[in-house]
């Protein structure tokens, strides 16, 4: 939860990418300018998948399907527009670039250890994705492809709600002696959607399963449900918040 949390906050305190391109071909995630602090530090170790987060939730849409390596999500091989991930069927547009990719990946591992010249553009273009241009690399990355959605318009209306909710959410956060950096959490959990379920069960801004809404004090009925009213779900969250923060 942690890591969401600081990707999270990373994401809002970046430059909001404007620019939206469609590509077909391996990509490199854009080098952001990060506002780091002593309290949301950015290790370099994460900085990749952070700036690849970021990408989801500034320059690519809900239209656009991302094809990166689930190991290493920084690893954008295509972003397929007019395409969409999730579901009980996988689109057989992004079955058969994953199916494309994972050869491409098995065929170029092989072509370097034959000590072959690479020469075809689109080969070139997805060893650049390989610094170490390891064939090992390569083929440990063969089936790993995955699919993820942008989110750029969906977090375009999160501001949106953020603007409407967030100065509730930061006077209950200092009224519990919280940082105010705890604010922007709801943009990852909910998209600052006050009505947002899960398919787990989690519901509200602050996205608060059943029992531990129970624990925390609120009504959950046939009628009510307490975790979608803002407020009380903020002091709720803050509570429950509260016996994590050590100052």
């Amino acid at each position: 939860m942690f890591y969401k949390f600081m990707v999270g906050i990373l994401v809002f305190l970046s430059i909001f990418v404007l620019d939206r391109s469609h590509i077909v071909t391996a990509d490199q995630v854009n080098n952001h300018r990060l506002e780091c602090t002593l309290a949301i530090p950015c290790p370099e170790d994460i900085r990749p998948r952070v700036d690849f987060w970021i990408d989801v939730y500034s320059r690519w849409g809900s239209a656009d399907a991302i094809l990166h390596d689930k190991t290493n999500p920084e690893r954008v091989y295509r972003v397929l527009s007019g395409e969409t991930c999730g579901g009980k069927v996988t689109s057989h547009v992004v079955q058969r670039n994953k199916d494309e990719i994972n050869k491409q990946l098995k065929d170029l591992a092989e072509a370097i250890d034959a000590g072959m010249r690479i020469a075809n553009p689109k080969d070139i273009a997805l060893l650049a994705l390989f610094p170490n241009r390891s064939a090992a690399t390569m083929k440990d990355a063969v089936g790993g492809v995955r699919c993820q959605s942008g989110n750029r318009d969906r977090f375009y209306e999160a501001l949106k709600r953020y603007d409407v909710y967030g100065a509730l959410v930061r006077d209950v956060l200092s009224r519990a002696g919280l940082p105010s950096d705890i604010q922007y959490l709801p943009l990852v959990e909910s998209l600052y959607d006050p009505s947002a379920y899960s398919r787990l069960g989690a519901a509200g801004l602050w996205q608060i399963m059943p029992e531990t809404a129970k624990e925390l004090g609120l009504n959950l009925t046939a009628t009510v449900d307490e975790r979608l009213d803002p407020e009380l779900a903020t002091y709720a969250a803050a509570k429950y918040l509260s016996k994590s923060y050590v100052s």
